[in-house]
């Protein structure tokens, strides 16, 4: 999931990527919801569409 972000620029807009589930059995078949959890990792959009 992507959360909005404040952008430095006002021209892009950014956001970070949100866990929200782990996988929870080997085969990766399975997902197990946890609460939210940030990951540092930020998407600069060059091109929004509404």
């Amino acid at each position: 999931m992507l959360e909005p972000t404040p952008s430095v620029g006002a021209e892009r807009q950014t956001g970070e990527v949100v866990s929200l589930a782990n996988w929870s059995d080997a085969d990766l078949t399975r997902l197990m919801a946890h609460e939210p959890e940030p990951t540092g990792v930020i998407v600069v959009f060059e091109h929004v569409r509404h």
